[in-house]
């Protein structure tokens, strides 16, 4: 004979079987959707579509502005032409240009002043160091807006003038250079034979050797001052080249 309470044992042993039997949901399984408010979400930056791939930060014709910094993070100093949103051309350290939005114009301008980029590269390298490199940047900055025009010959002529320019001045340093290594040759040179005569003195001036080397080398001296304006020395930025011509020329 069953008893009640063996029954309700049984009953919940049955219960026990049979939920070992199916598999237990998970809770955490499903979706969890938390919603984001607007203003979060425009908060949220989008790395993706704005981290440039070079490095270069990513702006546009008219965030060309005094003071703020361009694609290489340089602060733009000064806008020399600007042309809505089709190119701008600045100084910021050298004179750059920032090309059109738009990568097929952007193609067609960086193509339409190949022909004068390696005057371009050449000036930008003369010029530094002088004082006069504000003309020079600004001869640069026209010959690439004539070049952005669709004015190829008055961007060369422009550049040839700019380029000459530069070379004019590197030359008249050149031949200070020249001139200061000549006279401070002269000078040691001087200071030795005023030296060895005092040591190695001659009893008659007539003879006086050293006295005579002493004239020759200021004869020498006046001699390079006078001609140095037709004589052809080294720019002032190949120092190898101007001292020893310098030195050779007593």
């Amino acid at each position: 004979m069953v008893t009640p309470g063996a029954k309700k044992s049984s009953h919940k042993c049955c219960q026990k079987c049979s939920m070992r039997g199916k598999p237990m949901t998970d809770p955490i399984a499903e979706p969890t959707v938390v919603p984001v408010s607007r203003a979060a979400a425009g908060a949220i930056p989008e790395k993706a579509a704005t981290a440039p791939k070079d490095g270069l930060r990513t702006i546009r014709v008219r965030d060309i502005q005094p003071e703020q910094k361009d694609s290489r993070g340089i602060k733009i100093t000064y806008i020399y032409a600007t042309n809505a949103d089709q190119y701008s051309i600045y100084q910021a350290g050298e004179v750059m240009i920032q090309f059109a939005d738009d990568p097929l114009k952007a193609a067609i301008q960086r193509k339409s002043i190949l022909p004068i980029s390696s005057a371009r590269a050449e000036v930008n390298l003369l010029t530094q160091g002088l004082a006069c490199r504000m003309i020079c940047d600004r001869q640069v900055a026209y010959a690439l807006h004539l070049a952005l025009d669709d004015d190829l010959e008055g961007a060369k002529a422009t550049m040839a003038a700019a380029k000459n320019f530069v070379l004019t001045k590197r030359a008249v340093r050149g031949r200070f250079q020249y001139l200061k290594w000549s006279f401070g040759t002269a000078a040691v040179m001087m200071v030795l034979l005023f030296v060895v005569g005092r040591f190695f003195p001659f009893q008659n001036i007539s003879n006086d050797f050293w006295l005579a080397g002493i004239a020759g080398l200021v004869g020498a001296a006046f001699s390079i001052a006078l001609a140095i304006r037709n004589r052809t020395v080294a720019l002032d930025i190949d120092l190898l080249a101007t001292s020893p011509t310098a030195l050779c020329a007593f």
